[in-house]
Formats: C-alpha cells, sequence, structure tokens
C-alpha cells in the first residue's frame, strides 16, 4: 500500500476533528496479565511545553512471554496537537489498540496480539502514524504503519460513540476498531448501556482468518460510589489449535479525582489457570 492513501485519510480527520478539546497532562499507565502466559505494558506521556495543548513525547513498551518464548515492543513518538485533535509521529501504538473500548477490566490476552504489536514485537515495526480525536459524544483514532519485511502497510482505525439522549436509559456507548494489513484482519466491535450506578456491556474481537471470535466478553458493572466501581464477566478466548476457555471473572476500580486509577480482577475456569489482570494509572 503506497503511504499516499493512509497520509490523506489522517489529513480528513485532522481537519474534521477542529473544536475537539484534547487533554494535556502527563500520563502513567502500566498493566499486567497473566494467564497461560503473561504480558507487561507500559505508556508514558510527557507534555514538552507549559501551554496546553503543547508538543509532547509518548513512550510504550509490551513485553509478552508465551510457551516459554519472550518478545519486546517498544513505542515512541511525538504528539503534536493540530486542530483539536493530536497527531503521533514515529513509532506510535496502533489506533486498534489505543481506541476507546469501553470501561471493563479484562483486556484482551496476550495470545490475541495486534498486526502492529506483533511486527514491534518482531522487530519488523518501521515508520508510522497516528492520530487521535476525543470529543464529548464522538472519539476516533487512525493509523497507518510501514512493516518491513516484505509484510506491506497496517492501517487501523477505531471509534466511540456516546449517546446520552435516551429516556429509558441514561446512555449508551458503542465502540468498534479495525486493523489490516491486506492479507490479515482483525475487527472488534462493542456496546455499553448505563442506567442509574449499572452499567452492562458486551466486547467481541474477532479474526476472519480464524474463522472465530478470538475474545468474546459479556460484563456487568455497579459504581458503589463516584470512585469505586466492582464488576462480573464472562469470557471466552479462541486460539488456534486450542479448545475454547471459557471464564468467569470478577473485577474491582478505584479512580480518583484527578482521574488517577487502580483496577484490578480475576477470572478462573475448571482445569485452567486463573487470569489475572492489573492496572494503574497516573494523571498530573
Amino acid at each position: 500500500m503506497r503511504p499516499l492513501l493512509p497520509i490523506a485519510l489522517i489529513v480528513a480527520l485532522w481537519v474534521s476533528a477542529a473544536g475537539a478539546e484534547q487533554d494535556p497532562r502527563t500520563s502513567v499507565e502500566l498493566s499486567f496479565q497473566h494467564a497461560d502466559g503473561q504480558s507487561i505494558s507500559g505508556d508514558v506521556y510527557f507534555s514538552l511545553g507549559d501551554a496546553a495543548p503543547s508538543v509532547g513525547l509518548s513512550v510504550g513498551f509490551d513485553q509478552v512471554e508465551l510457551s516459554g518464548d519472550r518478545g519486546t515492543a517498544i513505542y515512541a513518538s511525538f504528539a503534536v496537537p493540530v486542530s483539536g485533535a493530536t497527531l503521533h509521529i514515529g513509532r506510535p501504538r496502533s489506533a486498534f489498540d489505543t481506541g476507546a473500548h469501553g470501561g471493563h477490566l479484562f483486556a484482551v490476552p496476550a495470545g490475541i496480539s495486534s498486526l502492529v504489536a506483533t511486527a514491534a514485537r518482531n522487530r519488523t515495526l518501521d515508520f508510522g502514524l497516528r492520530l487521535d480525536r476525543v470529543g464529548d459524544t464522538f472519539s476516533y483514532g487512525a493509523s497507518w504503519h510501514r512493516i518491513t519485511g516484505g509484510s506491506g502497510d497496517v492501517m487501523a482505525v477505531s471509534g466511540q460513540y456516546l449517546s446520552v439522549d435516551l429516556d429509558a436509559v441514561d446512555q449508551v456507548v458503542v465502540f468498534g476498531g479495525a486493523e489490516s494489513s491486506g492479507s490479515e484482519d482483525y475487527f472488534r466491535l462493542g456496546s455499553e448501556v448505563t442506567t442509574g450506578a449499572a452499567t452492562a456491556g458486551v466486547d467481541l474481537t474477532y479474526q476472519p482468518e480464524q474463522r472465530s471470535l478470538s475474545r468474546s466478553q459479556i460484563y456487568v458493572d455497579y459504581a458503589l460510589n463516584d470512585r469505586i466501581t466492582l464488576g462480573l464477566a464472562g469470557l471466552r478466548d479462541e486460539a488456534p489449535d486450542a479448545d475454547p476457555i471459557n471464564r468467569l471473572g470478577m473485577s474491582a476500580a478505584f479512580t480518583t479525582q484527578s482521574g488517577s486509577y487502580v483496577q484490578g480482577g480475576v477470572a478462573g475456569a475448571p482445569d485452567e489457570d486463573a487470569l489475572f489482570d492489573l492496572a494503574i494509572g497516573f494523571r498530573f
């Protein structure tokens, strides 16, 4: 794929993003997951100026260990504010990985990896661009990455729409994303409904080449107050040449007024290793 098309798409989204508010705060996020394999991820964003918005630096990593094999992915990009959006230039994460995908804790497991993340661990990820736009009702992202070794380019998009003009419920969120190299694809689609303190949602990840749902999740969260949320989830993971795994999970999250958070969860299945998820984020 020639870079002209993805660059034109990102420029078009940039123009349409005018007027959206971006969050200029410095942030640090770390997450750990353990099941059949384990993964550790981290992201740090630094604002490089005193004014808001200003140019920033984003650095991230993934370390994934599966069946005794370990791979590490490194990401680094400059974040440039452009007309209400943020353009990441360098080696950013895929929009498929960073898009708004609902608020529940349990993430896609270590064995199910985006095309860009796999390329980064295999050291074939070259240059990339990602545009993020965060709005009150509609948020989206788009990215393009060049992959070396004859794999071509990878395009990704993600989006989230929030509707609050409803009589029966307080709000409905629809989110999704897609990533493609032309020969391999990933899709994600989900929705959340909130009424009062309760939120119910479904989150599906699909890979056509596998001909099955890589991860399907149904969950219910209940906010005890503005800071503490408890959740229950049913998860089904499917991987090539393996039997599906059904798990029942519980989670809890604590959020501060500044937006910092701590989340933890565990999901179990008969005759299978328990899945543990832990995420910590700081905003300042």
